[in-house]
């Protein structure tokens, strides 16, 4: 998606990421920026942090995937939900590889199994006692653990971006590298989102089975208080290229208005954003990076769009919600997804 590499983290994005987000702190890291802004960075986003919320809380996820119209195989992206640890990811394969006559999902695919094996491994497994105590003292590092074990578990020719959130107690701990990425919305607005890890313009960071590909380990870190009432969003680039924050929060809270299920906003969501894929006159958040890139462009960018939805409220002590068909993993990709009635 582009030749150029970008070796460090520039001093804007470090501002621009503070602007965006200036209800939370960024700490744990250290670079050459570190003394101007008065925090601890590196090249990955580090560690996010604020006042943790006091009660209890529900998770409810749901998810959508939309491939790209044109594509006869179901696209290239993943899409993992586990409730019963509370694990949600997506994976977006990287699409030049089918000009080498390689299935470009099939390294996120796989991927997306290889994730969820490890996470269960650690969360539900022998190691169980101990992740927790791991989990609640540095979160984040455990994802990255999962991440890294995966990647090396996943042997097929190919690349992908991938981010992955796990919510616990009143905290979200997440990884993301490339151009997937989350966001948080709150009382009609956005409260958090994840910045882009971009190369250069359309040429977005990515793991891989070559050497040509990034490590896990520059994936950015976080973690993220939530309070009852949030929308966490998980998606791939097709959502976040289609949709401008302020039209995301309007589709989220008229969702929420009408009572839908995080399955049907998840859908809600992903028929906008290829809608507005499909335009080649209407303004759109690609249109504008091509245009700041130095490219003549309009429209949207129609593509593969997969994305998971969680809905944070107050947990009812009095409510049982039995370990049933609802809490196995589903690892599923847009092949998968076509099939179904979502």
């Amino acid at each position: 998606r582009g030749d150029g590499v970008f070796g460090e983290t520039t001093m804007r994005a470090v501002t621009t990421f503070l602007r965006h987000n200036s209800a939370y702190s960024v700490i744990g890291c250290t670079s050459a920026t570190a003394g101007v802004l008065g925090v601890s960075y590196k090249r990955a986003f580090s560690t996010v942090v604020a006042e943790k919320a006091r009660e209890a809380l529900r998770f409810e996820h749901g998810k959508a995937s939309l491939p790209h119209p044109d594509k006869k195989n179901g696209g290239e992206d993943a899409v993992l939900v586990d409730p019963q640890i509370e694990l949600v990811g997506v994976a977006d394969g990287v699409g030049g590889w089918s000009s080498r006559g390689i299935d470009a999902g099939r390294y996120a695919r796989h991927l997306m199994v290889n994730i969820c094996k490890a996470a269960r491994s650690i969360f539900l497994g022998e190691q169980k006692e101990a992740a927790q105590k791991e989990s609640q003292a540095k979160g984040f590092s455990l994802l990255m653990k999962i991440l890294v074990s995966a990647h090396r578990e996943t042997k097929d020719l190919g690349s992908t971006t991938v981010c992955l959130v796990r919510f616990q107690e009143e905290t979200l701990t997440a990884v993301n590298i490339g151009d997937s990425g989350f966001v948080i919305v709150r009382d009609g607005k956005i409260a958090f989102k994840s910045p882009s890890q971009q190369h250069a313009f359309n040429f977005p960071y990515q793991i891989g089975w070559s050497g040509e590909n990034d490590a896990p380990s520059l994936a950015d870190t976080y973690e993220v208080p939530v309070k009852a009432g949030d929308t966490v969003i998980v998606a791939t680039d097709g959502l976040f290229d289609n949709i401008f924050d302020f039209e995301l929060c309007n589709v989220v809270e008229k969702g929420k208005k009408d009572d839908l299920t995080p399955d049907q906003l998840a859908r809600s969501l992903g028929i906008f954003a290829q809608n507005r894929g499909k335009s080649t006159v209407a303004s759109s958040p690609f249109a504008s990076a091509a245009i700041r890139a130095g490219y003549f462009y309009s429209g949207g960018k129609l593509d593969d769009t997969t994305l998971t939805v969680t809905f944070v409220s107050e947990r009812d002590p009095e409510r049982v919600i039995p370990l049933g068909k609802s809490a196995h993993p589903d690892v599923s990709s847009t092949v998968l997804k076509r099939r179904s009635r979502l």
